[in-house]
């Protein structure tokens, strides 16, 4: 029985009628999704519940409550300044290799992002007082930056902005994460502040504008049929999890092992030698 048929209800059933009718007499417009591609990437990352698993580990619940070690975030800082060094290397590659292609575009912006990254790396060194190369790389960052090296060089230039969304993404977001769902030292929900030694890590990591950045690129290359989604999701996914192992560490947690190479990477990496592909201030 339907005589209680809403306005929402009725209008429905026109516009459906319409549609079937269209679809008949042949006039019906192609339906476009208009979603950018990035936005799908990350849609199917939290589908994966990949971001999410970030929050469960050790280094940042002990962000979020303010009980991580200070040892603990200090050794990772320093890891993630050998990451920002090699982060600035690798796009100084991707650089090389677009030039190499006649990218012009793609070369410039590479060449900016080497030079910010090694700002980074440089400034903290700086305020942590070590060497950019003398630090000692461990396990899950060594695997983390050749697979970035492999990315850039296997597929082109253009996985360099693939290969990096994974980390200018998932900071801001579990920063955002943290500031809703704030946590004091006694896991008491509060709708305040973090008041603790790491809320600063959370400010200074709100920010989305090297994520946004990123995903200008990405959508643009997309578009232009530069890049292969099916391809860019499982880099994605998998630098991700690299992402997620490089926080477990921190901690002495055990990492998630992971297949990344259909080939025999130890010979392509011999091919890739980043080391000509170096810079310094």
């Amino acid at each position: 029985m339907r005589a209680n048929l809403s306005l929402k209800n009725y209008s429905t059933d026109i516009e459906a009628k319409e549609n079937l009718d269209s679809v008949i007499n042949g006039s019906a417009k192609p339906i476009v999704n208009q979603q950018p591609v990035s936005v799908e990437i990350w849609q199917y990352l939290l589908q994966q519940k990949i971001p999410q698993s970030a929050l469960e580990t050790k280094f940042i619940e002990g962000i979020a409550k303010g009980t991580l070690h200070v040892d603990n975030y200090t050794q990772f800082m320093i890891q993630d300044i050998a990451y920002l060094k090699h982060g600035s290397d690798n796009w100084l590659f991707a650089a090389k290799l677009a030039k190499q292609q006649n990218k012009s575009d793609i070369e410039q912006y590479c060449l900016q992002r080497s030079d910010r990254w090694l700002q980074y790396a440089t400034g903290l060194s700086q305020k942590y007082h070590v060497k950019l190369d003398g630090i000692i790389i461990g396990k899950e960052l060594k695997e983390y930056i050749d697979y970035e090296s492999y990315i850039t060089s296997k597929y082109g230039p253009e996985y360099v902005f693939i290969a990096v969304y994974a980390c200018v993404k998932l900071w801001p977001y579990i920063a955002n994460e943290l500031k809703k769902r704030v946590i004091d030292e006694n896991d008491q929900k509060k709708d305040e502040k973090i008041n603790n030694i790491y809320q600063f890590w959370v400010d200074d990591n709100l920010s989305e504008k090297s994520a946004k950045r990123t995903e200008k690129w990405i959508n643009e290359l997309y578009d232009k049929k530069k890049i292969n989604k099916e391809l860019a999701l499982e880099i994605v996914s998998n630098c991700l999890r690299l992402e997620v192992n490089f926080f477990k560490q921190a901690c002495q947690e055990e990492p998630e092992q992971l297949k990344l190479y259909e080939s025999d990477f130890s010979q392509d990496l011999k091919k890739i030698n980043l080391g000509k592909y170096t810079r310094s201030l």
